[in-house]
């Protein structure tokens, strides 16, 4: 019977905060909202929760269960809906910003050469 490393174990809680923290952000929950009152230990990565705590934490953020468990879940599109939600401008103008800036890079790479 293979045992889980330790390291192995850290990843996986981490992976696991980072997808809740993406959730939480998606839904624009604090951290309290969705962990209750342990968030720091959450944050680090450093709480292993049970069962039980993964379906609540996965019913408060409206996802199913195993979408926190996976490594490697979010899409361009996702990312893009959260960096816009964070800048507070709509995708479609951070699309275009992204756009004029790969521009940008490419005239400048251009012009070195």
């Amino acid at each position: 019977m293979k045992t889980i490393t330790y390291d192995e174990e850290t990843e996986i809680l981490q992976s696991f905060a980072d997808n809740v923290n993406f959730y939480r952000k998606l839904n624009k929950k604090r951290w309290t909202d969705v962990v209750g009152g342990d968030s720091v230990a959450f944050k680090k990565g450093e709480r292993n929760p049970s069962l039980l705590t993964i379906c609540k934490i996965a019913r408060r953020l409206d996802v199913p269960e195993d979408v926190l468990m996976r490594e490697g879940t979010i899409t361009l599109d996702i990312a893009y809906n959260v960096v816009a939600n964070d800048l507070g401008v709509s995708e479609s103008e951070l699309r275009k910003l992204v756009e004029k800036m790969k521009l940008a890079n490419k005239f400048c790479r251009d012009w070195r050469e």
